[in-house]
């Protein structure tokens, strides 16, 4: 990522504003175009970030930043749409970089995703967003847990086999993190 230089996204925008849902001018924000948070809106297959000015490190940690932005906006709109379609209310989202949880669910409401989502199939990132929405009702991972999201995707346990592995299967460079150096 490092070797690169400038900015460039080959993603569809304008999107939702991560906070607020408006719809966001891409023409004038230098920020990632967001997709929309409509069923038929696909993660990006590629992206061509061109970093110019800065240190490695600098030039890193710029990276991760536009890549939590975007996660952040692509993210809540997937949020917000399987909320409003399962009629699950959640009272918060937040985005990070966790080393080993995809998400969690706080008994607030509260839901916290990890930026790596943005990098799985659309199927397995909203399989998380799911299992989280599903805490609303089953705090725990007991059999009812799995009935209600078996519910919501019936695919669910063989989609979680495959999340399970998917990990492994990110860019190295991804999967270290923002503060690796």
């Amino acid at each position: 990522a490092g070797a690169r230089r400038g900015r460039r996204a080959a993603m569809p925008g304008p999107g939702p504003d991560a906070a607020s849902g408006a719809p966001v001018d891409t023409a004038s924000d230098p920020g990632p175009a967001i997709p929309s948070a409509a069923p038929e809106s696909a993660q990006p297959s590629a992206l061509l970030c061109r970093l110019k000015d800065g240190t490695e490190a600098e030039r890193r940690k710029r990276l991760f930043f536009w890549l939590r932005k975007y996660a952040g906006a692509y993210l809540s709109g997937r949020l917000l749409h399987l909320s409003r379609l399962h009629g699950i209310p959640y009272a918060s989202l937040s985005i990070g970089w966790q080393r080993s949880r995809w998400g969690s669910y706080s008994c607030k409401g509260a839901i916290r995703l990890n930026a790596k989502l943005i990098f799985l199939p659309r199927e397995l990132s909203d399989l998380v967003i799911l299992h989280e929405l599903c805490h609303a009702t089953e705090m725990s991972h007991n059999q009812r847990f799995w009935q209600n999201l078996e519910k919501l995707e019936p695919r669910a346990r063989e989609l979680d086999r495959r999340l399970n592995r998917a990990a492994s299967a990110l860019p190295a460079w991804v999967r270290k993190g923002p503060k690796h150096d």
